[in-house]
């Protein structure tokens, strides 16, 4: 599956990728305000914007930063998480076994984190001095 920015509208994109157990993110911004996002699969987030998740979400086979922001700002569970590139920015609660951050990427914000981290990359806590969890 491809992403295809700024092309339809974000529930037809998500309502898709859902529908295979694979929810990718692209490079435009989005906030998703409504209802609880749910997936059977895993949640990728690929190109230079900015994604938001303000409900809470279950994404129980992983998720993936390849680029780009990942704000979480409700609470979420998966698996794994693997910060390939770009930034995953935590303001709630992630559930998850381990965060691997790879070098180059960043894992940042005032939330707590419910599992193993394991960083190369760059670990940014809180609003200067902040606590990440």
């Amino acid at each position: 599956m491809q992403c295809n920015p700024g092309r339809g509208s974000a529930s037809n994109f998500t309502a898709f990728c859902l529908s295979f157990g694979v929810m990718i993110l692209c490079s435009f911004v989005i906030s998703a305000n409504a209802g609880t996002i749910t997936n059977a699969g895993s949640l990728t987030k690929q190109g230079s914007g900015t994604w938001t998740i303000d409900k809470a979400l279950n994404a129980p086979v992983g998720v993936n930063i390849n680029a780009g922001i990942l704000e979480v700002n409700s609470n979420l569970a998966t698996a794994q998480v693997n910060i390939n590139a770009g930034i995953l920015e935590v303001n709630s609660n992630l559930t998850t076994a381990l965060v691997n951050v790879q070098a180059g990427a960043m894992l940042k914000g005032t939330g707590v984190i419910g599992g193993l981290v394991v960083n190369a990359g760059v670990l940014a806590p809180g609003d200067s001095p902040g606590i990440l969890t």
